[in-house]
């Protein structure tokens, strides 16, 4: 009771509104504090997230171009075989007329 602690309605009631203060102060400070928090590790975790999809995309990059790279030295390699096989068709069809035209000069001999 009021009595018992010697206190008086008037002074009750300021020491209640002082408590009530202290406390809503200390939970607006540990919603801040909180807040914060999690503020900083969403942060973190963005941060991860776009450096993960900053790794897929230069991996997923190199890749497509080793693919093209590929493709590249495919139709290179292709193209380098059919003129190989053009020249050696050439130097063929040019032995065989070699060879008609010394049987023709020895005939005409």
């Amino acid at each position: 009771s009021l009595k018992e602690r010697g206190l008086s309605r008037s002074a009750y009631e300021t020491a209640l509104k002082d408590v009530k203060a202290q406390l809503t102060r200390q939970r607006t400070n540990a919603e801040a504090t909180f807040e914060a928090k999690l503020r900083a590790e969403l942060e973190s975790e963005l941060v991860k997230y776009r450096r993960a999809q900053l790794h897929m995309t230069h991996s997923i990059e190199k890749r497509l171009d080793e693919e093209d790279l590929n493709v590249l030295e495919r139709q290179m390699d292709n193209r380098h075989a059919m003129l190989l096989r053009h020249h050696d068709a050439t130097k063929e069809i040019e032995m065989t007329q070699l060879k008609e035209i010394q049987t023709m000069r020895k005939r005409h001999q």
